[in-house]
């Protein structure tokens, strides 16, 4: 019983003199990797004004104007609009200059108000945007990207004549 006795005490002894043994609580990577990508800001330019071109109101109730959004557009003058030979009308045409294989959002207007001048002051008129193509998820092709912006317009017998204008604003962003 001694033997066994003295045996436990040895155990003890030893277990209480142990140094201190710990764990190993770091690491280390030494080739890890950070990449940039730097592109291009994207810019946008205004080629072509919207031209609506000249119109004749009609005698009674109201007509309407359409100008595709198109690169080979179409004018359709309806419920007595008609035009004025050889004025000038067209869909605005932008450019976007941005790297490609990034993708681009356009942002355009969903109306364009056009306020009168001259004898026509105080009238106004509404123009509803079209836009060629997607508005989000747009590409670049070896840099470039053309869109052009149409719309469609009631003009009322009782319109004012005379000049009407208005801006607008049409953003482009990288997605």
């Amino acid at each position: 019983m001694k033997k066994l006795f003295l045996f436990f005490a040895g155990l003890l002894l030893m277990a209480f003199s142990a140094k201190n043994v710990t764990a190993q609580n770091t690491a280390t990577v030494n080739d890890a990797v950070a990449n940039a990508t730097i592109v291009t800001p994207i810019t946008l330019t205004n080629n072509l004004s919207f031209e609506l071109g000249k119109l004749v109101k009609p005698l009674t109730g109201t007509g309407t104007l359409t100008i595709s959004a198109s690169a080979s557009p179409a004018r359709d003058l309806a419920a007595g609009l008609t035009n004025i030979p050889n004025d000038t009308w067209r869909p605005a045409q932008f450019t976007v200059t941005a790297d490609d294989n990034f993708t681009f959002s356009i942002t355009k207007p969903a109306t364009i108000t056009l306020n009168g001048s001259g004898s026509a002051t105080g009238g106004q008129l509404t123009v509803t945007t079209s836009i060629s193509g997607n508005t989000t998820g747009v590409n670049t092709s070896s840099g470039s990207y053309v869109f052009y912006l149409g719309g469609a317009m009631n003009v009322p017998n009782t319109q004012l004549s005379g000049p009407y204008s208005g801006t607008y604003s049409v953003t482009v962003q990288y997605e």
